[in-house]
């Protein structure tokens, strides 16, 4: 921990208890709302800790991904995305070391953390973030510990390191997590768990494969799927009402140059992808936008916890879709972390908000499975 910065334990763990102590809940087109905040952060501003954490920066990222020697890229957006991966994932801490590890030897590679000799458990697919063309398993890795550790043993979590565009394609993206999850179900029983009662998630990216996995258990009929959760993802490519201009954030005068600069950041991203991302498929196609899947088959989707940033760029598309799913009777919560931008996950024990977000998502799964009598 010494080797970058962060706050100090005694200011960390303050604020952790703060956005438990200063949170609010209520009831919204069937939705169960949740607005997170450290009250050291003023309404309309960004967290402090992002300027602090960004002035020290660490270098180098968690990882490096090299394009395979006989990959070439084809034009401008691949060869723009191969450098794009470079400035993905960042150092974070573990903050649970007596969680165990092992990967898996399997057709995708797979990490699966738990608590050792822990009895009643459920099984979490876990896909990390990074545009489809970058990040890795190591990025998230701690956050994946954290869940196994807030969930006093109760979690397995498999880390899942599938395969990225413009090497890949989105089918195999696709294929990569549809392996993952018919070798968790296929052996859930080894993790003392049932095998028809799975969770799936992610943030960013992956949380847009694991909703497009929730998709697919529904279109072949399994069902495997019963939870599934949504940090910042990306609903579609093809609904721009659902993007808001800078006014829309509410933002304080003094951080608008900052949130303009970042929502610049993912609008050139987006185009990027389009030409990197759908493959062969139009942006129409529900299984590259989910925002396209028809209420037919959003009314019988699993459970589903979302999370969105204040300052994100994609806030707006998480929560017109969570309205979408509480309204079509899918039990939704929708979490919101103000003074929070995209990927504060990769943050994890250096923003105290990732942490609670490990927190969240444990009681959420709790509450959902009757552990608990309380709500948030």
């Amino acid at each position: 921990m010494n080797t970058f910065w962060t706050p100090t334990m005694q200011t960390y763990y303050q604020q952790l208890q703060n956005l438990q102590d200063f949170s609010t809940v209520d009831q919204d087109q069937g939705v169960t709302r949740l607005d997170r905040r450290i009250t050291a952060a003023p309404d309309g501003h960004f967290d402090p800790l992002i300027a602090a954490f960004e002035g020290h920066d660490p270098q180098p990222r968690v990882v490096h991904i090299q394009a395979p020697a006989h990959f070439s890229p084809q034009n401008d957006a691949q060869q723009q995305a191969l450098v794009v991966r470079q400035t993905m994932g960042i150092l974070n801490v573990n903050l649970a070391p007596t969680i165990t590890e092992e990967t898996l030897s399997t057709a995708v590679p797979i990490t699966v953390y738990q608590r050792p000799y822990a009895a009643q458990r459920q099984c979490l697919i876990f896909l990390h973030g990074g545009g489809f063309i970058g990040g890795s398993d190591a990025v998230v890795a701690n956050f994946c510990k954290g869940l196994v550790d807030h969930s006093a043993g109760r979690l397995a979590v498999f880390n899942v390191n599938y395969r990225l565009a413009p090497e890949a394609t989105l089918d195999d993206m696709q294929r990569d997590v549809d392996l993952a999850v018919r070798w968790v179900h296929d052996h859930a029983a080894d993790y003392h768990a049932p095998a028809d009662a799975l969770a799936i998630g992610g943030d960013s990216a992956g949380a847009t494969l694991a909703l497009e996995a929730a998709y697919h258990d529904r279109v072949v009929n399994r069902h495997w799927l019963t939870h599934e959760i949504l940090i910042y993802p990306l609903i579609s490519f093809t609904a721009r009402t659902e993007v808001w201009p800078l006014a829309n954030y509410h933002v304080a005068p003094a951080d608008e140059a900052r949130l303009a600069d970042r929502l610049a950041g993912m609008v050139q991203l987006r185009k990027m992808l389009i030409n990197i991302y759908p493959g062969n498929r139009t942006l129409r196609d529900p299984l590259v936008s989910p925002g396209e899947i028809s209420d037919d088959w959003l009314r019988i989707f699993p459970e589903t916890l979302l999370m969105t940033p204040e300052f994100d760029y994609l806030r707006p598309q998480g929560e017109a879709f969570a309205r979408h799913l509480g309204a079509l009777g899918v039990p939704t919560t929708d979490v919101c972390y103000r003074g929070m931008d995209h990927a504060f996950i990769d943050k994890y024990g250096i923003y105290p908000q990732a942490e609670d977000a490990a927190m969240v998502i444990n009681h959420w799964l709790d509450i959902s499975q009757g552990g608990k009598n309380e709500v948030f």
